[in-house]
């Protein structure tokens, strides 16, 4: 048995207005995202947002925030500007 092993996994261009960031996910509070969302303005998000698919109360598939919530914030941020 491998130890330690780095496992494949699928990458996913999903729109992130369907991921959903839980309650007391980060112990962070201060994101400072304004360097960062001009980033991914000019380049995207160049690492990637890990999140697990499930269903919300309706039967809609949504995504939870797993890693990268300042990174997901900053794309919100750069989205609204447009």
């Amino acid at each position: 048995m491998e130890t330690n092993a780095t496992k494949r996994t699928d990458i996913f261009q999903i729109d992130p207005r369907n991921i959903v960031v839980m309650d007391d996910f980060n112990a962070r509070r201060d994101f400072d995202l304004e360097e960062l969302k001009e980033q991914i303005k000019a380049k995207g998000v160049l690492n990637p947002i890990t999140v697990l698919p499930f269903k919300d109360e309706d039967g809609i598939e949504r995504y939870k925030l797993v890693d990268g919530e300042r990174r997901y914030r900053a794309t919100m941020l750069a989205i609204e500007e447009g």
